[in-house]
């Protein structure tokens, strides 16, 4: 049976846990960031999402034998997850999970910051029915870029990228 329950993006809300996987220097610098703004270490919505954009890439390499124009075999290669997200609030804790100590730096006083904040992402996909609920887990979050984005007649976005190590996705 196909599945009949769809989504908009309207429908899209983002939460942000501590990873808790990866070394704990990483979890240590994300906890006091999320904690700042009121995200408690637990599974805290940060907000409703304007744009989602997830993607998994595979390097798929071709194997040619000695005299042959054709592959005779394909090997998988690395996966590669990343993606982007916008939401329409402005707090700077998107940017802090981004830079951690540097965000608060002065100018002369740079601190020596071997490990990013890295974090689980959950996005929450529900329907307005109340009939279903997809849910994108990715794991081993850290950002890559942040933008914020001004236009003259639109809302302001805040927008950031990132690299992550896995996704699952659930459906209830």
């Amino acid at each position: 049976m196909p599945n009949v329950r769809v989504f908009r993006g309207t429908d899209a809300r983002l939460f942000l846990t501590t990873y808790r996987d990866g070394p704990w220097q990483e979890a240590a610098q994300t906890d006091p960031i999320l904690e700042e703004y009121n995200y408690h270490s637990g599974v805290t919505e940060v907000g409703r999402l304007h744009r989602v954009s997830i993607s998994v890439t595979n390097t798929v390499k071709p194997y040619y034998a000695n005299g042959n124009r054709l592959a005779s075999l394909l090997r998988p290669g690395l996966i590669g997850v990343e993606g982007l997200v916008e939401r329409a609030y402005i707090n700077g804790a998107l940017l802090r999970l981004l830079m951690g100590n540097y965000a608060n730096a002065g100018t002369g006083d740079v601190p020596y910051q071997q490990y990013q904040p890295a974090f689980y992402m959950r996005v929450f996909l529900d329907r307005p029915a109340g009939d279903g609920r997809n849910t994108l887990f990715v794991t081993g979050v850290k950002l890559e870029g942040w933008t914020l984005n001004i236009p003259d007649d639109d809302f302001i976005m805040e927008a950031v990228a990132f690299k992550a190590i896995n996704v699952k996705q659930y459906e209830n």
